[in-house]
């Protein structure tokens, strides 16, 4: 079930879910926290857009919009556009996931095209990501939800977060 922000005021400071409701907050996005995920995942699975992926990459589907955000937690990064770049490249890191790939394709080809002075930026985000994403464990399916009361930093160091990102 989607998280909800009232349920994490009273999250002890320092902790994973402290981290996240100061993050959605700070960056203004609780009026879009997890709102009808279950129900886009229904639609885009009822228009058959979802019908000869496997499982796994079904389930990431759904799973990507609800935990986006915690991975920006759990990485350090910003929620801003090499932030979220950089996010994409950690996520590709671990997981071949399409989504990751194309949304790294389209920037490149936008910065080579269109943009040059973003080449240095994104390409510092996209080896970042990538790096960062390879020499951690994987946070692609791990139910965080359930971790919000632990240390954020005790959470990080088990699953080799604990650098800061570039």
């Amino acid at each position: 079930e989607p998280l909800d922000l009232k349920a994490l005021e009273p999250c002890a400071p320092g902790t994973l879910g402290e981290a996240y409701l100061r993050f959605m907050v700070d960056n203004q996005l609780e009026e879009r926290l997890a709102s009808g995920y279950r129900e886009l995942h229904e639609q885009i699975e009822a228009a058959g857009q979802l019908e000869r992926m496997p499982d796994v990459l079904r389930y990431k589907v759904l799973r990507g919009y609800q935990t986006h955000d915690l991975h920006h937690v759990l990485t350090g990064y910003p929620a801003t556009p090499l932030g979220e770049l950089a996010v994409q490249a950690f996520g590709l890191s671990q997981m071949s996931f399409p989504y990751a790939g194309m949304w790294i394709a389209v920037v490149t080809a936008r910065m080579t095209l269109v943009e040059p002075d973003l080449i240095r930026p994104a390409m510092d985000a996209i080896t970042d990501g990538w790096s960062y994403g390879t020499g951690a464990r994987s946070i692609q399916f791990v139910a965080f939800e359930r971790m919000l009361d632990r240390p954020l930093a005790e959470v990080r160091n088990e699953y080799r977060l604990g650098r800061p990102p570039v």
